[in-house]
């Protein structure tokens, strides 16, 4: 009988991972700040989403304060007291309604309102025309801000309405023929 044969080198040696041993720690850290930075990532937008979404409902806020404040004016001009009607001979004719202006707050937002009129004769001076123009502007009402500022929010609407009083006294009041 032969002897045994002696094992190969490699098989009667402990196995010693030399050449792969320190790979997995890299690789550990390289995907740990890859996520990490992936994480970081997604807040921003989350943050940066929430901020414009709150904007947006802000501005639109912002837009209905200042139609409050153009429906306020349109009512001082198109609902006068009754004592602003005055007939034609009266020497206060055509006696048309104040243009409104002033400052409101509505909801946390100052709107002022401004008023410009006009005056017209139309048909031969037969008719007296005025316009009103009407600019309401809503700011959200926080002291420090600035045009420019993230959260700076204004909006601003305009309206014309116009009132014409006949010489002839026969139309209603403010309103022609």
């Amino acid at each position: 009988m032969t002897a045994p044969r002696p094992l190969p080198v490699s098989l009667s040696r402990p196995v010693r991972w030399r050449v792969s041993r320190g790979f997995l720690l890299p690789a550990a850290i390289f995907l740990l700040v890859i996520l990490g930075s992936l994480a970081a990532f997604l807040v921003h937008v989350a943050g940066v989403q929430h901020a414009t979404s709150t904007q947006d409902v802000m501005g639109s806020r912002a837009y209905q304060a200042a139609q409050a404040g153009i429906e306020w004016g349109l009512y001082k001009v198109l609902v006068p007291a009754p004592s602003s009607v005055a007939p034609p001979t009266d020497p206060s004719w055509p006696n048309f309604p104040a243009c409104p202006a002033g400052d409101l707050v509505i909801e946390g937002f100052a709107v002022q309102v401004k008023c410009q009129p006009f005056n017209y004769l139309e048909a031969g001076g037969r008719n007296q025309i005025i316009v009103y123009q009407l600019i309401a502007t809503a700011r959200l009402n926080q002291a420090g801000l600035k045009a420019g500022d993230a959260r700076f929010i204004e909006r601003q609407t305009e309206v014309r309405v116009s009132l014409c009083r006949s010489e002839d006294g026969i139309a209603p009041a403010y309103a022609c023929d």
